[in-house]
């Protein structure tokens, strides 16, 4: 290292760095926090591999392509609006592109070797959301392990589905609601370790953590908490119970019970009682006996009721003709018997005759 505190083979340009095969053995150039509008030509540096391009004012991108052995390029904090101009980056692993104005992700199908991409937090008015263009998702799906798209407005993750070596995944931050739609994804991303979802509503659903650990297989890391085996293990049961429960058949009761004891068999349909077959029609004035089951059907509860024919009844006091019940007709009449319950016993008074009793006083 050198007092500068940069590496040896690190140098910023200078008057006679435009001249080819001037800096041949430079690797890493730091061209950050210089307020560049612009990339100016680096025709000289052909074996450059990390170039920092942060912190600046850089508006389009231009004069990349001849760093054929670029790994990895440094361009956030900048006003990029659209990606182009990279396709001669082949050996290009990382990406660096937050924060700038970027609305789609294109124009990277020769990028085969592209590891990490950060395009995260994209400036984007009017309420947009970051787009991606299925023919970069497609040539990606082979090698993008590491991607951030945290804070783009993003309300679906469904065109990562490509993806499928993808480890690390930041989406916090977006107006993602549906957890289905992450389920679901997450289902075809198999090799994924580690997933953020914080800071969309879909983390405040009930059960929201549980379920996507039940639906991932592969996942160690949620929202940056560990998921332990014994937790996995846990949720996967209960999810198969869950399902297997829910898979059973219910059976449909129809509202007819007669037409429910019309699938017995014959022998088992005799054996049921008519009253459960035939629905009670009564009387709503009074109560009736139904003769035709023998069910008594009470009627509507009145003030009082009166009883045509006293002679048998005993010493009922009159004062329950008040108690708001009816009898029913075959109680009232001359064949009324008093319960036991009710009967007095007739007791015999003792009489003393008090002559007989000595004087006490």
């Amino acid at each position: 290292m050198t007092k500068s505190g940069k590496d040896k083979n690190s140098q910023e340009p200078n008057k006679s760095s435009n001249k080819f095969g001037a800096n041949r053995k430079v690797t890493h150039l730091y061209l950050n926090d210089k307020y560049l509008p612009g990339i100016n030509s680096l025709n000289g540096y052909i074996h450059l591999t990390v170039l920092y391009l942060h912190n600046n004012c850089i508006k389009n991108l231009q004069n990349l392509n001849n760093l054929s052995n670029l790994q990895a390029l440094y361009l956030q904090h900048n006003k990029i609006k659209k990606i182009e101009n990279l396709e001669g980056l082949v050996k290009l692993q990382r990406l660096y592109l937050g924060h700038n104005e970027i609305n789609v992700v294109e124009n990277l199908e020769n990028l085969r070797n592209l590891d990490e991409l950060h395009i995260e937090k994209q400036n984007l008015t009017g309420g947009e959301q970051l787009c991606f263009d299925p023919r970069t998702m497609h040539y990606l799906s082979n090698c993008i392990g590491i991607l951030n798209v945290s804070q783009n407005n993003m309300t679906t993750i469904q065109m990562l589905l490509p993806l499928k070596y993808l480890r690390v995944l930041n989406a916090s931050n977006n107006n993602i609601t549906q957890l289905a739609n992450i389920t679901d994804t997450l289902q075809h991303l198999i090799y994924l370790r580690e997933a953020n979802f914080c800071g969309n509503p879909v983390s405040k659903q009930h059960r929201y953590r549980e379920t996507i650990i039940g639906k991932s297989n592969s996942l160690k890391t949620l929202d940056r908490k560990d998921i332990t085996d014994i937790t996995r293990s846990f949720i996967k049961r209960f999810e198969i119970e869950k399902s297997n429960f829910e898979s059973k058949d219910i059976t449909n009761v129809p509202s007819n019970i007669a037409d429910f004891v019309k699938s017995y068999p014959l022998s088992l349909q005799k054996a049921v009682s008519n009253f459960m077959l035939k629905p009670i029609k009564s009387s709503e004035s009074t109560g009736l006996l139904n003769n035709s089951n023998g069910a008594y059907v009470p009627g509507k509860v009145k003030n009082s009721y009166q009883i045509k024919d006293t002679s048998n009844i005993g010493r009922i006091s009159q004062d329950r003709t008040n108690t708001g019940h009816i009898l029913p007709a075959t109680f009232s009449g001359t064949n009324f018997k008093r319960p036991p319950l009710l009967r007095k016993k007739k007791t015999q008074c003792r009489t003393t005759n008090l002559s007989s009793l000595p004087n006490l006083l």
